[in-house]
């Protein structure tokens, strides 16, 4: 349960990156017709909202204590080796999509 859910926010960030990538190329190759100016903010808000997604998955994974989920789960999660499964698959992805 509790592993989903944080795959569940990592899909989300891959997923507004590659959104925000697709915007670029629209821009670029495409011609889309957006204010230079909105089209910065487009690009900023997205990035942005990527980064708190990460960010707080990462503090969240980094403490021993969580408010979302019970203690007692979060202490197993955080001592089984479903935590360790969560950040070779993000390690895996995130090398498969820097290529």
């Amino acid at each position: 349960m509790v592993l989903q859910y944080y795959l569940f926010k990592r899909n989300i960030a891959f997923f507004i990156n590659y959104t925000q990538l697709r915007i670029v190329k629209l821009q670029t190759f495409v011609n889309i017709t957006l204010i230079k100016e909105k089209f910065l903010q487009l690009i900023f808000m997205l990035a942005r909202n990527k980064s708190l997604h990460l960010a707080q998955s990462n503090s969240a994974l980094n403490s021993f204590k969580n408010d979302q989920f019970d203690q007692e789960l979060w202490g197993r999660f955080i001592d089984s080796k479903e935590i360790l499964f969560y950040f070779l698959s993000l390690l895996k992805i995130t090398h498969n999509y820097q290529k």
